[in-house]
């Protein structure tokens, strides 16, 4: 019997370095007989492919979700007689949430596959104000505004609740293993499939700094609906040009650190030596300066108080656009 297990969740848990390590094992996956499907449902048409064709997906009614799983099963089949592969796997930790959504594709499946359900769960303490940063700021996953921790926590933390139902559902189908901070998530998981896997780098998140996770935030909050990172990234980051760091201090060293100009005076000392000897003249004498005292709250009062005039002069000038704007749209059209 073909089997197929679908790593589900939780967010959080090494998903990331999950699907990056079975990215990047194919040769030992195919060695053992076992082929990764990657993350989305694109094995069963290009109108299901990617995010979007998930999205698809669980928009279906659940007569044809069912009948999805009879298709994927048929694609199983000939897969399997093709490149003998005996085991299928997927892995999505947006599966978790919407059990409600998946539950006639995944009953159907258990019907026709040996079908395993693989959930890792971490300690609350830790995991959920990690979510709360992803979900709640990151990529803001909630219609209208940011919300406080406590909102979003009540949120997130319903995550926990819905493995019962995982379990209750699909019982010896359904297993759900320990992740914390000191545990190998892919020495873990390989146990789970019988296959060594692992990234030559480690494919992780990065933890955003606070002063970061707080501009991410007032963006974020002026959005209705859910808001991508790279919504942020487009828009603010992508409008940064050069070499130029983001922080003060970097920008400060970056156009005060004198002592950088020494390899370009060294590099071009024999030339300006010879302009010396040729017109009698002292130009290599003396020392750099040194760079310029951060006086922190001198920049911060001085920047954040024109910035003030600048957010507000350009607040004023974009309310007068949107009344032309406005007054230009009620003109009938002539064309």
């Amino acid at each position: 019997m073909v089997q197929v297990l679908f790593h589900i969740g939780m967010g959080k848990t090494g998903t990331t370095s999950i699907q990056a390590a079975l990215d990047q094992s194919d040769a030992a996956l195919q060695k053992s007989s076992c082929s990764y499907l990657g993350m989305w449902m694109d094995f069963l048409g290009r109108e299901f492919s990617g995010p979007g064709g998930f999205a698809n997906f669980l928009a279906l009614d659940p007569k044809l979700k069912i009948r999805q799983a009879e298709k994927f099963y048929e694609y199983l089949l000939t897969e399997s007689k093709r490149g003998a592969t005996e085991k299928f796997i997927i892995s999505n930790e947006g599966f978790l949430t919407r059990l409600n959504k998946m539950k006639p594709f995944f009953k159907r499946l258990e019907q026709l596959v040996e079908l395993r359900l693989v959930a890792y769960a971490r300690p609350v303490k830790s995991w959920l104000p990690s979510a709360c940063s992803q979900w709640g700021v990151l990529h803001k996953t909630n219609s209208g505004p940011i919300e406080n921790l406590h909102v979003a926590g009540e949120r997130m933390i319903s995550q926990y609740s819905v493995i019962n139902d995982w379990d209750r559902l699909f019982g010896k189908s359904f297993c759900l293993r320990q992740f914390d901070s000191g545990k190998d998530i892919l020495e873990d998981f390989s146990q789970v499939i019988g296959v060594k896997i692992s990234a030559g780098a480690k494919k992780r998140q990065v933890r955003l700094p606070v002063a970061e996770q707080m501009l991410r935030a007032s963006f974020n909050n002026q959005v209705q609906g859910i808001s991508l990172p790279k919504d942020f990234d487009e828009i603010i980051k992508g409008r940064r040009g050069g070499d130029l760091p983001s922080g003060l201090e970097e920008k400060f060293e970056f156009l005060f650190d004198y002592s950088s100009l020494a390899p370009v005076i060294e590099k071009h000392k024999s030339e300006i030596q010879a302009i010396e000897k040729k017109f009698g003249l002292d130009l290599m004498s003396g020392s750099l300066p040194e760079m310029h005292e951060y006086r922190e709250r001198e920049i911060i009062n001085f920047i954040v108080g024109n910035l003030m005039d600048i957010v507000s002069s350009h607040a004023l000038e974009i309310e007068r656009l949107k009344a032309k704007i406005e007054e230009l749209e009620s003109f009938p059209n002539t064309m």
